[in-house]
């Protein structure tokens, strides 16, 4: 079995509802805070009451890891829009 399988399978026990508008508002704030000096835009646009059921820990890495990926590759002046909708 591929370690990313066995991964997967090991984490994703801990399935919970999650809304994604306030997750993704943390995400948000956590990358800011670590894009010092960087001149790109970073807007959240999410609809309220918008949920996901999966392990929170795995949804954190996933989206921090498309953000951040989304912020190393935007030129400055930029704008990022992470989006949550039905």
């Amino acid at each position: 079995m591929p370690t990313w399988r066995a991964n997967w399978k090991r984490t994703s026990n801990h399935s919970e509802q999650i809304v994604l508008e306030p997750f993704l508002k943390g995400l948000c704030e956590q990358v800011r805070r670590s894009m010092a000096g960087r001149q790109v835009d970073l807007v959240l646009l999410a609809t309220p009451d918008v949920r996901v059921r999966m392990d929170r820990e795995v949804l954190q890495k996933v989206v921090a890891g498309l953000i951040k990926n989304a912020v190393e590759n935007t030129p400055d002046g930029g704008t990022i829009e992470v989006r949550a909708a039905r």
